[in-house]
């Protein structure tokens, strides 16, 4: 089970077979993944499940974990400046989108694979990542962050 505790600022994930808690700390704001996957309410943790991710490549607070619906991961690492991404069923990230970013707090992922990116902490913008040429195009300049 995986619960989002927003006033705490954490992730858990709760293995229903010995009742233990994982934490892992991260931003209030996280963005909204547009896959929202429907867990049945008697859903069994796989006990033989692949972590995938740590602190060397996610950095030690990630900001946003978003799935898209084709179950591809994206995260930010605001404090390697990148954006890391998984593929289905793939442990390794598949790509890791850096450009000249300063805390990307939050994202989006359209259906076609662009990403829109929150640059706003110190470059005050919102980029787009064009998925077919790997470019960037600044679509909005902001005041803040928008987390």
């Amino acid at each position: 089970m995986i619960s989002l505790d927003w006033f705490l600022d954490k992730v858990e994930v709760i293995n229903m077979d010995t009742n233990e808690t994982i934490s892992f700390p991260c931003n209030r704001w996280l963005a909204s993944s547009f896959n929202q996957p429907k867990f049945r309410p008697t859903a069994n943790w796989n006990s033989n499940g692949i972590t995938f991710a740590n602190q060397s490549i996610v950095g030690q607070y990630p900001s946003t974990i978003f799935v898209s619906m084709n179950n591809t991961i994206y995260v930010t690492n605001p404090e390697k400046n990148t954006i890391v991404i998984w593929q289905e069923e793939s442990v390794n990230p598949t790509k890791i989108i850096s450009s000249n970013f300063k805390q990307p707090l939050s994202l989006f992922v359209t259906s076609n694979g662009d990403i829109y990116i929150d640059d706003g902490h110190e470059n005050g913008r919102v980029q787009r990542w064009n998925a077919a040429t790997s470019t960037f195009v600044t679509v909005m300049n902001v005041n803040s962050s928008c987390a």
